[in-house]
């Protein structure tokens, strides 16, 4: 049994108890980032430990501790963010590379797995995948709404970092009601993180817009894996590389023709329905395992 903490002062919003749309449930966080071959349990951050998590707000390296195994994660565009906006305290004190104390690095910028002389980075969407494999049937059985009663769309939020998705909303104005997920008043202080009440009002729609807020290889957010999850079809603009994770025939891009099939599909329930059979994670990375272990 390896024990398990998290510095809740360094950003990690990780909790027991979810009151936020931000917070993720520890038992999801233990099965979608860490290893499965051992069994976890969560220790008070003053306890010892064998594994440590830290993330984007870490200043005092003295709350690191050289027997553990310290993992730094971000979920967020960490390196693209931190020099623009200055609001991540981690940068700011160490940069884009952070403490030299972490042995592990889960991180929402890169595609690929990699190894510097003193610590392991492994991309965020490889824990992404790997725990949409596992749970992916039991939502398929869960939530399955016919398309005769599916709403036409539903966005993900308002944020305008991405101007794409005020476009788009401006685009599908005449095309029936679009909705907003701040419409859903029940939703405010439930996780974002796959929670049963998203996914049931996501099943509810044709399409769900899972734009990401800025465009960077690898920063692929758990937002079109909700609509995955949901059996709706997400319509996606972000990491550049996305169609490298997820098939691109369970997906509408954002490009030029993306109005057009939007329309193509919207009333066309056959179509509608082979798209959303298809498997959402490219051959590659089925099987994908998260290890720990060095390279």
């Amino acid at each position: 049994m390896k024990r398990v903490r998290f510095i809740k002062s360094s950003g990690t919003l990780v909790e027991k108890n979810v009151t936020k749309y931000c917070e993720q449930p520890i038992d999801q966080f233990i099965e979608m980032f860490l290893p499965d071959d051992e069994e976890y349990e969560v220790v008070d951050e003053n306890q010892e430990a064998d594994i440590c998590f830290f993330s984007v707000q870490l200043e005092d390296e003295s709350l690191l501790r050289d027997k553990e195994v310290n993992v730094f994660f971000s979920i967020e565009n960490y390196e693209h963010w931190g020099p623009l906006r200055g609001h991540y305290k981690h940068f700011n004190k160490f940069g884009a590379y952070g403490t030299k104390k972490k042995d592990i690095c889960i991180s929402n910028n890169h595609s690929a797995l990699s190894e510097t002389p003193d610590y392991k980075i492994i991309p965020a969407i490889f824990c992404r995948i790997a725990y949409y494999q596992k749970v992916k049937e039991y939502w398929k059985q869960k939530y399955h709404v016919p398309f005769s009663q599916k709403k036409f769309i539903l966005f993900t939020s308002r944020n305008p970092l991405n101007q794409n998705k005020m476009v788009l909303h401006q685009l599908l104005q005449n095309m029936d009601d679009v909705h907003f997920i701040d419409e859903y008043k029940e939703l405010a202080n439930v996780s974002c993180y796959h929670s049963e009440e998203m996914i049931k009002v996501f099943s509810q729609y044709k399409f769900i817009v899972s734009f990401e807020n800025s465009h960077n290889p690898g920063y692929i957010t758990e937002k079109i894996f909700n609509a995955l999850m949901a059996q709706t079809i997400p319509i996606y603009d972000g990491a550049p590389d996305i169609d490298e994770f997820i098939n691109k025939q369970r997906f509408i891009g954002c490009d030029k023709n993306i109005i057009q099939k939007i329309k193509f599909l919207k009333d066309n329930e056959k179509m509608y329905n082979y798209m959303i059979d298809h498997e959402a994670i490219n051959e590659k990375y089925k099987n994908i395992k998260i290890n720990y272990r060095r390279l």
